[in-house]
């Protein structure tokens, strides 16, 4: 995907450090150029300031970014709420 000019990156509840590790362990730490976490950026998902702590760090806007759920059978109505899915 980066070949195709897309900037990846994370954003996980989860510390840090564990994303880290479980990164590493799958061999797809490489892939992402940010990695966020609830540590770095102080707010959970799918609070609207989790996303917007992000967009800030990356400085773009909501419309340029896509969001991809890493669990099968997430819930989606807390990411309509937080304005993150259209």
């Amino acid at each position: 995907m980066a070949e195709a000019g897309f900037r990846l990156f994370t954003l996980t509840n989860n510390l840090s450090e564990l994303q880290t590790r479980q990164l590493e362990h799958a061999g797809l730490v490489g892939f992402f150029q940010r990695r966020f976490s609830a540590d770095s950026i102080k707010h959970h998902q799918p609070s609207r300031q989790a996303y917007a702590e992000v967009e800030r760090n990356l400085g773009v806007e909501p419309s340029q970014l896509c969001l991809s759920l890493a669990i099968p059978g997430t819930p989606l109505a807390p990411f309509l709420r937080a304005g993150r899915l259209h």
